[in-house]
């Protein structure tokens, strides 16, 4: 069932008008920093929307700092001019020099315009094709107009406003991560993993310690469950929240007592929110209809390995672009995604292909 052709809505034709763009990102983490870099190299006029107060958040919110590397392409780009800075080592990333480096990539592109701490809610559709974003931010909602908009945010919920059909579907599993990092001072060897013992109600739960780039730190990590019956994505985060923090505690407290290298550790920072599992999928395949949702997949491959997953083009809505993890193409989108190298790569397929769709379109 195609997606139903929507007429321009009132009260977004009242917006202020933000400005004219040939495509719009919204979402600023590594795939849809390396979409708007690709379509700024291009020759695309972009309006990049991200609503926390940096880019890449997967890096240097979450502290998704390790990598398998990336062979070619921005992200080898990106791991060559962190190396240069001390910055890469041995498939690990500084999340800060990360940060910055995405900001001066971002700058130097030359044809983006950027938001920060603005959120990309609604995208403006007029006869079954989207002309526009709606975005808010501290100065009030704002429409910005563009003949593409590609939603790179995690749940995919700019093309859920445009129509596109989606799957309301829990992936089993925990539905967010959360980190938090630690440098301890003292030297001596730490476990790969700690559980927390019985006794306590988060009894059996896991840990993972991580090295990170610099001697002494380590990168601790663990899965969080929130129920999943709860659809509403605030009351989702805020479950994930207090659950993290209340781990936190417990792992903290088994570090410092039980493991000598972490005694004289102390939390140097924590991930500013939990990342969340999509609350819906879009599925679909290159050929025709899987699950009643129609929509072509843009494959994403390259020498190190290929990954037909993480996009779509959904039928009937001309003009819009999915890059998620709520683009479930494949068994293990989200995973797939969750990796600083596939992320990117299929970033900067999708802003490449954008760019050729403005040329082939005369624009």
């Amino acid at each position: 069932m195609r997606s139903e052709k929507k007429r321009p809505d009132p009260a977004v034709e009242s917006l202020p008008i933000y400005g004219k763009f040939d495509l719009i990102v919204a979402g600023g983490g590594v795939s849809g920093i390396a979409a708007a870099v690709s379509a700024a190299r291009g020759g695309m006029d972009v309006l990049l929307i991200e609503e926390g107060a940096s880019l890449g958040r997967e890096v240097s919110a979450c502290f998704r700092i390790h990598t398998r590397g990336a062979e070619d392409g921005w992200a080898a780009e990106v791991l060559e001019l962190l190396g240069r800075a001390n910055a890469y080592r041995d498939g690990c990333m500084d999340a800060s020099a990360a940060a910055i480096l995405f900001d001066r990539l971002v700058l130097e592109a030359g044809r983006i315009r950027l938001a920060l701490k603005a959120f990309p809610h609604q995208a403006v559709c007029e006869g079954g094709r989207v002309n526009g974003a709606v975005f808010a931010s501290k100065a009030g909602r704002m429409v910005a107009m563009a003949p593409m908009v590609l939603d790179a945010t995690e749940e995919g919920y700019v093309a859920a406003s445009a129509g596109a059909e989606a799957l309301p579907a829990f992936p089993p599993g925990p539905d967010g991560e959360y980190a938090f990092l630690m440098a301890f001072v003292g030297e001596g060897d730490a476990p790969d993993e700690i559980v927390i013992p019985d006794g306590s109600p988060h009894a059996g739960a896991k840990a993972r310690i991580l090295r990170t780039l610099w001697p002494g730190e380590r990168l601790v990590m663990f899965d969080v469950s929130a129920p999943q019956s709860d659809a509403s994505n605030r009351n989702r985060r805020s479950r994930v929240e207090l659950a993290a923090r209340e781990l936190a505690v417990e792992f903290a407290s088994i570090l410092k007592s039980s493991i000598p290298a972490f005694s004289g550790s102390a939390m140097t920072a924590s991930a500013w929110r939990a990342r969340l599992r999509p609350a819906v999928q879009y599925k679909g395949r290159r050929d025709g209809n899987e699950g009643g949702i129609l929509c072509e997949a843009i494959c994403a491959g390259g020498k190190r390995r290929s990954i037909s997953r993480g996009a779509v083009r959904p039928h009937g809505i001309e003009g819009l672009l999915l890059a998620s993890p709520a683009a479930d193409i494949g068994a293990e989108a989200a995973e797939a995604l969750a990796d600083f190298a596939d992320a990117a790569l299929l970033g900067e397929k999708v802003g490449r292909l954008c760019a050729g769709m403005a040329v082939g379109a005369g624009r």
